[in-house]
């Protein structure tokens, strides 16, 4: 859920400045939801240690 996924990027020290949710985009199946997060890390070892969490999440991610 979003709360879990939120909640383990705060676990990691990350600072969530803003949650934008995607619901229509025709690239997406009837029960996916795209999300994109707008957070500050400590450089980029700490981006790769959320980036790494989010994927074991089961979560696809990418730095924009």
């Amino acid at each position: 859920s979003l709360a879990k996924l939120l909640s383990e990027i705060g676990s990691l020290g990350a600072n969530i400045l803003d949650v934008f949710h995607l619901r229509t985009d025709p690239m997406l199946a009837l029960d996916e939801v795209a999300v994109n997060i707008t957070m500050e890390t400590r450089g980029q070892d700490h981006e790769t240690e959320v980036l790494q969490r989010i994927k074991a999440l089961g979560h696809e991610a990418q730095v924009q």
